[in-house]
């Protein structure tokens, strides 16, 4: 038993060099998620554990395992660029908006996303969305083509103008599988999505 709690200190002092803090986060790096050589169970699992933002500590406590092993674990993703390893205040949570008439999408999404632990935030009068927008700032904005009073494109348009706002992450929602509607979407510099949506699309 001595012998097994000398290795686990030597082994805490050669990660500490590399891991100082059991407190850090891991926040993926989308990019080279995407390149890297994982399978679909390993790219899995490294989503579900840094979607919450939690620390490496809780992470551990939440899988019942070994903090040493997750910490190894952790360290190789790092070391492979999949992952940042950051400090609790350099973590950003991007705010959702989701603007669509319809309260039963609203409530769809609010469901889905906030699974991920994201803040959300619902909007179902698309002539008060800019300004909302120009309050909240959220990263990334779900929005419907088709409403009343403004259409989906002109409050896109409305988005592009501002310059704080310009740059915003924008997904055109839309029941029409209209090949103009995806070009349309594509000139806005905007994402294009389906309706209804299934959870695996989400």
């Amino acid at each position: 038993l001595g012998k097994i709690s000398l290795e686990r200190q030597a082994n805490w002092q050669q990660f500490k060099q590399f891991l100082p803090s059991m407190n850090l986060v891991p926040i993926l790096n989308p990019e080279k998620f995407l390149q890297a050589n994982l399978n679909s169970s390993q790219r899995m699992w490294i989503e579900q554990q840094v979607q919450r933002k939690l620390p490496l500590s809780r992470i551990a406590s939440r899988l019942g395992q070994d903090p040493l092993e997750v910490a190894k674990a952790f360290l190789k993703l790092a070391n492979a660029g999949v992952i940042q390893l950051v400090s609790p205040e350099q973590v950003v949570t991007p705010t959702i908006m989701v603007i669509d008439d319809s309260p039963l999408v609203l409530r769809q999404f609010q469901q889905w996303i906030g699974t991920f632990g994201y803040p959300i935030i619902l909007c179902q009068h698309a002539e008060q969305a800019i300004n909302t927008i120009k309050q909240t700032k959220p990263s990334l904005i779900f929005l419907d083509i088709n409403m009343p009073q403004i259409s989906g494109f002109e409050l896109v348009k409305q988005i592009r103008m501002v310059p704080d706002l310009a740059k915003i992450q924008v997904v055109i929602l839309t029941a029409e599988q209209k090949l103009s509607n995806k070009w349309r979407a594509q000139w806005s510099n905007c994402e294009f999505l389906t309706k209804p949506l299934s959870t695996e699309e989400m």
